[in-house]
């Protein structure tokens, strides 16, 4: 359903992990596709934009300091776009 941008150090994976939580029980059930979650290796940019591109129809962005700061969360910011 929504593939999540965000940075994922610090705050911002705990957020997105509590986040996670809720958007993925009732009464929202939905279906979030959450990079480095679930021990999962980073990925390289291309297979971002391909997630981003094919597979979500909807997309969250955390946005905060942190992520204002990485490459990576503005190249997803702009293939989302």
């Amino acid at each position: 359903d929504a593939f999540v941008i965000y940075n994922p150090h610090g705050k911002d994976q705990e957020f997105v992990s509590l986040m996670t939580q809720v958007l993925t029980s009732p009464p929202y059930n939905l279906r979030l596709y959450v990079p480095w979650s679930d021990n999962n290796e980073p990925f390289e940019a291309v297979a971002t934009a391909e997630n981003i591109e094919k597979r979500c129809k909807k997309v969250l962005v955390v946005i905060s300091a942190e992520s204002m700061e990485s490459d990576l969360f503005h190249f997803q910011l702009k293939v989302a776009h």
